[in-house]
């Protein structure tokens, strides 16, 4: 029997998806390009302790780290401490993260194709190559979980310009770290975007660079680790492409749909997508659910994303305003939040996915709301 609906890309988005369609009684048939599932690992792992407590998430054997604060620093290496007493963010093994997503498709069922790519989809027909062989799947629904190159998103004729990107490279690295804190740097070598640390123990962590497309991640991550005197020992790299544009506001066309990375349901401000990505698979599972059992509008999936866009529209604002300053008025913005406390208020506010929890929290305080006149008018305008 055919399935009923064909899901592009075995990440954590199309897993998730597949099994939630399972729970409804919806089969699938799941595409992915790679030999298998959670390799290339590119990226840190870092997601939000409440962001795993809404999705119920079970990190049993993948959790590698506990997060509890941060240190920011500004251009001139200014430092900025926020610093909780409980984890507000998890570091979980990529790899063995997605394994398990895979390990409770695959005992629902869900049949996956491997080495397989896309290469056109007609109607209900969507023509794949598989091992070398063109091969074809038929279903009611094709759904794009395939990532921020999304081959589903060309065929539906969805772009992004190129500064919607950040071109990304991290080294692991081994050292001495805090393994409670991740570190930010606001420095000039992150055209468009910032650097980061973030242990995974005492003695290991991922340093990486972010830069707008058309900037060389690599020479950034040089300059950058050069003007830092780091003296790391580099255990392994890896390079990535990340969406911080806004969310896709059409993501339904005919029986097709976007989730995750391909729709751009990720943290413009951080790049971050696990969560977010889960967050909207498990919208998608309704409305696919909704669409196959009870005829609604596919389409429904848009407006049941609104409260998720909300979010992810005001991270890419925060973006948008930050990468408008350059590094002198970032320094003198930085300089000026210190003073004003802002490391206590996102201490007490802060919230690494819903920037509306603290944004609305400034204008209970005065400090903040004299501070950033510019940037509110700019993000809530």
């Amino acid at each position: 029997m055919a399935n009923q609906v064909t899901i592009v890309g075995a990440g954590p988005v199309g897993l998730h998806l597949a099994s939630k369609l399972f729970d409804s009684g919806i089969s699938s048939l799941i595409i992915e390009e790679h030999s298998e599932v959670g390799v290339p690992v590119n990226c840190s792992g870092l997601i939000s302790e409440s962001g795993c407590h809404t999705l119920g998430l079970a990190l049993d054997g993948v959790l590698v780290n506990e997060i509890s604060g941060a240190d920011i620093y500004s251009p001139s290496g200014s430092k900025l401490t926020i610093e909780r007493k409980r984890p507000v963010a998890y570091v979980v093994n990529r790899e063995l993260f997605d394994k398990n997503l895979y390990k409770k498709a695959v005992s629902k069922n869900v049949e996956i194709d491997f080495n397989s790519k896309v290469i056109n989809f007609t109607g209900k027909n969507v023509f794949y190559q598989k091992d070398n062989y063109g091969t074809m799947s038929k279903s009611k629904l094709i759904i794009g979980a395939d990532g921020v190159q999304s081959k589903v998103r060309e065929l539906m004729n969805l772009n992004a310009p190129h500064n919607m990107f950040v071109h990304a490279y991290q080294q692991m690295i081994s050292g001495d770290f805090d393994p409670k804190k991740v570190n930010v740097y606001l420095c000039k070598e992150a055209v468009g975007f910032f650097a980061w640390l973030i242990p995974h123990s005492k003695k290991e962590a991922d340093l990486g660079i972010g830069v707008t497309l058309g900037n060389n991640p690599k020479n950034a991550f040089d300059s950058f680790y050069a003007s830092q005197s780091f003296e790391f020992e580099k255990l392994s790299e890896n390079s990535s492409i990340i969406p911080i544009g806004p969310p896709f506001k059409h993501t339904v066309a005919e029986n097709q749909l976007l989730v995750g990375d391909a729709a751009f349901q990720t943290k413009a401000t951080t790049g971050g997508g696990i969560i977010f990505g889960l967050r909207a698979a498990e919208i998608a599972a309704q409305a696919i659910s909704d669409n196959i059992l009870k005829s609604k509008p596919l389409g429904n999936y848009e407006k049941l994303l609104s409260g998720l866009n909300k979010e992810l529209a005001l991270h890419w604002k925060i973006r948008s305003y930050l990468n408008s300053l350059g590094p002198e008025n970032t320094e003198k913005l930085f300089q000026k939040a210190k003073r004003a406390g802002v490391a206590e208020f996102l201490t007490s506010y802060g919230d690494m996915d819903n920037p509306s929890k603290f944004v609305g929290k400034i204008f209970r305080k005065p400090s903040m709301l004299t501070l950033f006149p510019e940037a509110l008018k700019f993000i809530l305008g």
